[in-house]
């Protein structure tokens, strides 16, 4: 049932390892000061500190979340992206999104 996710966290942990021994290193971004999503860039600036917390190349990223290294570009610089595809990286990356009222 799992098995679809498990492969993707191997290749993870392997990359990882792999950047620690060849000295790569993906600079974390600033966390955006509310976590309140009013707009697309928000969400994107969001998507992109934590990519950037765990040490994922947007390329790498991409990969683990099954997409393009543009299409994770696009949803990290605001624009728009079908909701699906964004959820997917919200999923994989280990966020949570959800609604409330005003």
């Amino acid at each position: 049932m799992y098995n679809g996710y498990i492969q993707p966290f191997k290749d993870l942990v392997m990359d990882w390892v792999k950047n620690i021994s060849t000295g790569k290193k993906v600079v974390a971004t600033e966390k955006p000061q509310s976590d309140v999503i009013i707009d697309l860039s928000i969400l994107g600036a969001i998507i992109k500190h934590k990519r950037t917390s765990l040490n994922l190349s947007s390329k790498k990223a991409a990969a683990l979340c099954k997409i393009g290294d543009k299409t994770l570009r696009n949803i990290e610089d605001g624009k728009e992206t079908k909701l699906s595809t964004v959820l997917k990286v919200i999923k994989m990356l280990g966020l949570r999104m959800t609604l409330g009222d005003k």
